[in-house]
């Protein structure tokens, strides 16, 4: 019965919730575990499981505030039935079904890139938008870096490093969430209206036709799976969520660099450390993080998700973009650097991102090659 709110050692929200092997869920972390349970258990055929999900089924429908609860449910196998179910509407066709990540990326591969892995490396995931299968079910909103594939392939590459990350677990609201690493509208701004291929940030700097070129061809990079990232998404009161914080944070400006930095910082407890970043390190978010603390955790969260680009020699986060201590371009700074300036400072930057996605998404596809 939810009978009491306590902490969730999912998600470290409080509410209420349920009790399963020791360890306490709220609601809807409960029902991302039973998702991946079921999808466990039809995978294996592990007997054992089955009782297991049967236990955390009656524990739910038992509840009478539970949306699942029904007096007619509770001496039957509802959870078996409901998978088996061809007629299941399209919300359950996510939660049970499109859960199965394997399935969903192995559909994309057969019927979107003609069998081949490889040209997922430079599938703009943007062009996925209104794609009900691969996109966003109606209703929601759309975003590359968090749509059905992107989700489906972070639970393929980090599902078995990070707790309980599954299809349900990913999004809005919810424990994980995809985030676009390294930032386009930053340093070049947004596509000017009536003129696609040129972008306002930039522009106020009369780049040459070269850089124009180079330009347009990372806004086609960057909304694909080499540039993306798994983050933890409990937020804070007022601010928002990491995702939020580091995109919008005064001197960090959105670049990944700047953020690692700040986040070595406080995993390795080191001096200068961003307040409100340590709060979502070690309050907020901490399920995740505790596991990467320390001068060794750091190296395994750079090894977990390939982030060797961005590290110095001597082990520690590299100022990549910045110079000076951090001092970012961004398209809308004042006083404005020089025309000269700025371009060579966007120039130096595609070079580093454009190497940085191509050898990031070639280790994600490799990970990704283990379902085929």
């Amino acid at each position: 019965m939810m009978n009491e709110r306590r902490v969730c050692d999912c998600c470290g929200e409080e509410w209420y919730g349920y009790e399963h092997k020791g360890n306490f869920y709220c609601a809807i972390c409960a029902r991302g575990l039973f998702s991946q349970m079921k999808a466990e258990y039809f995978k294996s055929n592990d007997a054992s499981l089955g009782w297991e999900i049967d236990e955390l089924w009656r524990k739910i429908v038992f509840d009478p505030r539970s949306p699942e609860y029904s007096d007619s449910r509770l001496d039957d196998d509802s959870w078996l039935g409901e998978m088996e179910d061809d007629d299941l509407k399209a919300e359950n066709i996510l939660a049970y079904a499109h859960e199965d990540a394997r399935e969903l990326v192995q559909d994309f591969v057969a019927e979107r890139l003609g069998g081949d892995l490889g040209r997922l490396k430079d599938f703009n995931l943007s062009s996925l938008e209104n794609d009900e299968k691969f996109g966003q079910l109606p209703g929601n909103d759309f975003d590359a870096d968090d749509c059905q594939l992107s989700r489906a392939i972070y639970v393929i590459v980090w599902g078995d490093k990070l707790t309980s990350l599954n299809m349900l677990s990913i999004g809005r609201g919810r424990s994980y969430r995809g985030d676009t690493m390294n930032t386009f509208n930053t340093i070049f701004g947004k596509e000017i209206e009536g003129n696609p291929g040129y972008f306002g940030g930039i522009e106020a700097y009369n780049p040459d036709e070269e850089l124009r070129n180079r330009v347009r061809q990372f806004s086609r990079l960057c909304p694909t799976i080499g540039n993306f990232i798994i983050l933890p998404n409990n937020s804070i009161q007022g601010i928002g969520t990491i995702n939020t914080y580091r995109g919008c944070h005064e001197k960090w400006h959105d670049f990944f660099d700047q953020y690692l930095i700040a986040l070595e910082r406080v995993l390795c407890n080191q001096p200068g450390q961003d307040k409100i970043l340590r709060r979502f390190v070690k309050e907020r978010n901490s399920l995740l993080f505790s596991k990467y603390a320390g001068k060794e955790g750091f190296a395994h969260y750079v090894s977990d998700f390939y982030l060797e680009d961005y590290i110095r020699p001597d082990g520690h986060a590299a100022d990549l973009f910045g110079i000076e201590h951090g001092d970012v371009p961004f398209h809308w700074r004042k006083p404005k650097l020089g025309n000269e300036e700025y371009c060579r400072r966007a120039s130096d930057y595609l070079d580093k991102v454009i190497a940085i996605i191509d050898r990031r998404a070639d280790r994600i596809i490799k990970a990704v090659e283990k379902i085929f």
